[in-house]
């Protein structure tokens, strides 16, 4: 006779998950007209997609 396995919590693996994906991909789509349309503000605006915790003022440079 088999085992089955035994069911666990489903944990969500380190990366990026299905929402900021897709906020991510609205930002390509974006108006060129926004305010943060320089490479800097580009730059911020995706730290800030993926590290939503992070304190704004420790945002690295993007030349780093």
């Amino acid at each position: 006779m088999t085992t089955p396995c035994n069911m666990r919590d489903y944990i969500m693996p380190d990366g990026i998950d299905p929402v900021k994906k897709e906020l991510l991909r609205s930002r390509k789509k974006s108006n060129s007209k926004a305010p943060d349309t320089t490479e800097h503000g580009k730059w911020i605006g995706v730290y800030r997609i993926l590290f939503p915790d992070d304190n704004p003022e420790n945002t690295p440079s993007p030349c780093m």
